[in-house]
């Protein structure tokens, strides 16, 4: 399983409420580096495509979550 961290944010500089991010370390399916991207905890799952930091070319991450646990994380090329 990916290396995952949480961060608490402020939604916006009044104070007006927070979320939390989760991030975790991916690995790129074109170059093969690690990647850190960020998701939603709250949510159920999310699918969303970024582009590697290194190589710039595109993927498609696919997150589950199941109890506020991730359960699973599928990256492939996008």
């Amino acid at each position: 399983m990916p290396e995952r961290r949480l961060q608490v944010h402020k939604i916006d500089n009044i104070g007006y409420g927070w979320f939390v991010s989760e991030f975790l370390t991916i690995t790129c399916p074109h170059c093969g580096e690690d990647v850190e991207t960020s998701f939603d905890p709250s949510e159920s799952g999310s699918e969303f495509i970024i582009d590697c930091e290194i190589c710039c070319r595109p993927m498609t991450v696919a997150v589950r979550v199941r109890a506020g646990e991730v359960n699973s994380v599928e990256v492939q090329a996008a």
